[in-house]
């Protein structure tokens, strides 16, 4: 798992600052990623199959990066960004 530091400041009632470790995952599996980005399975496997989506294969395990999903969301808004200015051209 990554881990992230949080630095809480203090409330006015309080005096010293919060360091808080959160553990987030490295890897998503399907059914996760599936539910992160409110799509089916199936075609969540069909991006997968199509090469759309990055994924690491462990023997019958598919994994997918949390850090190649974020990529791959921020593609997704690029490609669609630049559809829409050559629609507008």
């Amino acid at each position: 798992m990554g881990m992230r530091l949080n630095v809480v400041a203090p409330t006015d009632d309080e005096t010293s600052v919060k360091v808080v470790l959160v553990m987030q995952p490295l890897l998503l599996t399907v059914g996760q990623v599936a539910q992160v980005l409110n799509f089916s399975r199936s075609k969540v496997y069909e991006l997968i199959n199509l090469g759309d989506l990055p994924v690491l294969r462990f023997g019958k395990s598919v994994r997918v990066r949390v850090s190649a999903l974020e990529r791959w969301l921020d593609l997704q808004e690029e490609q669609a960004a630049a559809s829409q200015l050559r629609k507008v051209a």
